[in-house]
């Protein structure tokens, strides 16, 4: 029988919109705490010595006067500097206090991410964290498990998942993403 960590650490940086929040919790059995934390640094434009991450923009009383550093650019991490800042904040003492040698990470990705973000990612969950397991998955696919859970009798599903930048519909067919019939439109919330 496996006994693997009893820890699994739920962290999904694109699930909401391509990466402006982080959707983060502890799960142990049938109990956990979820958090949702803004995936980014700020500063002020008066003082910019002083450096704000995640949920720590709620300690500023007039956020007016802020500009925001991200770590995504179109869905894709580009800036990993602030985002192991947040993940610092979000795995250390202010938030979930990780014990990696327990705690496995499930974190979702982009679709078409690139082989150069996912190994980055990679090296640094596994050998600067020390995760014991990694499962980097796309949002759509999650969603779909959930569906086919629910309704095993069903054969296909499409997903549409629209984030900030992008909408991807990505058809399922007997719980395996067809790749090469997923379509990208350049169309996401902002301009909604």
């Amino acid at each position: 029988m496996y006994q693997g960590p009893s820890r699994v650490l739920k962290e999904a940086p694109g699930a909401e919109a391509y990466g402006y929040e982080c959707l983060g919790g502890l799960h142990r059995t049938s109990t956990g705490c979820w958090g949702v934390i803004p995936n980014c640094q700020f500063r002020s434009k008066t003082a910019r010595l002083k450096t704000f991450t995640a949920n720590q923009i709620d300690e500023i009383k007039d956020p007016s006067g802020l500009f925001y550093i991200l770590p995504f650019q179109k869905g894709y991490l580009v800036n990993w500097d602030v985002q192991r800042q947040v993940w610092d904040y979000l795995f250390g003492k202010e938030m979930y206090q990780v014990d990696f040698l327990d705690t496995n990470i499930i974190i979702t990705e982009p679709y078409f991410n690139f082989t150069s973000i996912q190994e980055s990612m990679n090296e640094i969950l596994f050998e600067e964290y020390q995760f014991q397991a990694v499962l980097r998955v796309n949002a759509g696919a999650l969603s779909a498990h959930r569906y086919f859970r629910d309704n095993p009798s069903e054969l296909c599903c499409i997903i549409v998942d629209s984030g900030y930048s992008f909408t991807h519909i990505v058809p399922y067919c007997r719980s395996k993403k067809k790749k090469e019939a997923i379509i990208r439109i350049n169309v996401g919330g902002k301009l909604l």
